[in-house]
């Protein structure tokens, strides 16, 4: 009897080592599509594979896959499941919050949200959706802190600018002209070539009556940007007039 039952372990082992491979190797096949755009041949695949005995590591390529195709039910549908064994993984806990956004749970998507950027506040993705969340519900502060968090764990990043750019436009939603002003600055030092931070920058100089400076970055936001230029020409020609 005991002997029969090491033989009937080794049995199921068996089966189930061979699923594994199965899956796995549908999985490859899965992912060698999906890296292509192949989505037909991809999802060919990924149906092919048993979900009772899937490794978690499989939806590291289909909850993108689902996303990529639009199936995001599909994806809301499995949230519960994979929410805690996936909970470090923040690149499928965007696309867990966008697919809720999609089908309508928008509340829910957006404290997903913001519950990641607090565990994650170097992500610049997160860091930008969620300051946009608390512009969109009025609350420039909370949009002030998450953009801060950001900005102080790598000031100096590049692709930063628009942290800053969007910062000068909350300050000058409040009214805070000189916070605006600073921060358009610093927009402008990390990334000279983004052209609205020269229109802003040179606004903001009009405002406070500082016209050589603020013609200036008029004319430099006319050098490089590509949206047209008349109105703008035509302003700096009438502030050069006035200035004379």
């Amino acid at each position: 009897m005991k002997k029969f039952l090491l033989l009937l372990v080794a049995a199921i082992s068996g089966i189930h080592a061979k699923q594994d491979t199965q899956n796995l190797n549908r999985y490859l096949l899965a992912n060698y599509y999906q890296f292509g755009q192949d989505f037909k041949s991809a999802g060919h695949w990924y149906s092919q594979i048993d979900p009772d005995n899937a490794s978690m590591y499989i939806y590291n390529g289909y909850i993108p896959y689902l996303a990529a195709t639009g199936a995001h039910d599909q994806i809301v549908k499995i949230i519960g499941q994979l929410d805690e064994p996936m909970a470090q993984n923040y690149e499928i806990q965007l696309l867990f919050a966008n697919a809720l956004e999609q089908v309508g749970k928008k509340v829910d998507a957006h404290e997903r949200l913001i519950q990641l950027n607090e565990k994650n506040k170097s992500n610049q993705e997160l860091a930008f959706r969620v300051a946009q969340i608390y512009i969109e519900n009025a609350e420039p502060e909370n949009a002030l802190r998450v953009i801060d968090g950001i900005l102080n764990s790598a000031a100096r990043r590049p692709n930063n600018y628009v942290f800053y750019f969007l910062k000068s436009q909350i300050y000058l939603s409040l009214n805070n002209k000189k916070e605006a002003l600073i921060a358009v600055k610093q927009c402008i030092d990390v990334y000279p070539r983004f052209d609205k931070s020269w229109l802003l920058y040179a606004m903001l100089l009009e405002q406070e009556g500082k016209l050589e400076e603020a013609i200036k970055g008029y004319q430099h936001f006319l050098e490089i940007t590509t949206e047209p230029k008349g109105q703008i020409e035509r302003h700096v020609m009438s502030l050069s007039l006035i200035h004379i």
